[in-house]
Formats: C-alpha cells, structure tokens, sequence
C-alpha cells in the first residue's frame, strides 16, 4: 500500500501555505514534516485525513496491484484537539473507544503511560501530559495502517516518549504507514524528512 499526495494546493485566507506539493508515503519509510508555526504541517495531516479539503490536487492511495483504493477508514489522525471528553474518568474514555473500534482494551498501554492508577480519575482533572498519553492510547488501540501524529511528543516526559518512539518504530517495522509533524530531534530508520 502507499498514500500518493500528488500536486496538493492549500489557500487559507487568501494565502498559499503550500503549493506544488508531491510525495509518496510508503511502507517502512516514514515522513518526518519539519517547519516553523504557521507553514502548514498540521493542514497537511488535516487533509490527508479528510478534515480540510485541499484548494487543489489529489490524495490517494494504491494497493500492491498499483489499483486505486479508498484509504480514509485506514487513517487515525491524532492532532491538537486530543479527542477525550473530560467528564469522563480515564476508564471510560478507554472504554468508548475500545468499543468503538471494537478492540481489546490494552492494559499494557496503561502501565507503560502509567495510568493505571488514574483509571476512575475525570480526565478533567489530570495534567496535559496525562491527557496527551490518554489521546494518543486511542491511536494505538485503534490498530489503524496510516498514523498520522501532529507534534505527538509535545507534554510527554522523557520517559513516555520513548514508549511512544517504540510504538511508532513497531508501527514502522509492521510495514504500516506514518507521517509525524514534529519540532522535537524525532529519528528513524529509512525516515524521510519533508519541510515547509
């Protein structure tokens, strides 16, 4: 499988944030996208995953026979906006989406992000950083084959970010697709580095 981003436009209040843009995302070679605020990093996720619609140019994805192929139901986007709801404790956050993408609940992600013993917390309640680790489990729980992670590192402690570099090169090694927008010194093996 490979995402094809083929001469993509994005106009935003009367402004190009990027213009041209061609690249082919393929198994075990993830894209690391480098840039200042406001060069377009996160639009780029955000039309990949079909939230923003893109001025001009086309994004699709091609299976082993070189057929076109629907991808939206293969992509998980995890960006700014974490996507847990705060009146809801820990566990039951996990709960709704582990019902909603019909997957066994990962407990080992829970101890690794400790939040084992946060599970009857209201996330309201916890620091950014827990509620990052919260929102990125329902990336990993979900199993999907394109990740595309907005800045995953940011709120993390040292130690979460290595679990989470160790699920991203996991994700990596399964020959399963990823693009990371990232200001953190992010490296993989067969990365390619895009900038805006």
């Amino acid at each position: 499988m490979k995402l094809i981003i083929d001469n993509l436009h994005l106009e935003r209040g009367g402004k190009f944030l990027f213009k041209d843009l061609s690249f082919c995302l393929e198994s075990y070679k993830p894209i690391i996208v480098m840039g200042s605020n406001g060069s377009g990093k996160t639009s780029l996720l955000r039309c990949i995953s079909g939230l923003l619609h893109s001025t001009s140019g086309e994004i699709y994805s091609i299976n082993e026979k070189g057929e076109k192929i629907e991808y939206l139901h293969q992509c998980n986007y995890s960006g700014h906006k974490l996507a847990i709801k705060n009146e809801l404790t820990v566990q039951e956050n996990i709960i709704f989406w582990s019902r909603y993408y019909k997957k066994e609940i990962n407990k080992d992600l829970l101890i690794k992000f400790k939040l084992d013993s946060l599970s009857d917390i209201s996330v309201g309640l916890l620091s950014f950083g827990q509620m990052k680790k919260l929102s990125l489990i329902r990336i990993f729980l979900a199993e999907k084959s394109i990740w595309l992670l907005d800045e995953p590192m940011v709120g993390l402690d040292r130690e979460s970010q290595e679990v989470v570099k160790k699920l991203i090169e996991k994700h990596i090694d399964l020959g399963k697709l990823i693009i990371i927008t990232t200001h953190t010194d992010l490296k993989f093996d067969n990365q390619i580095l895009l900038s805006l």
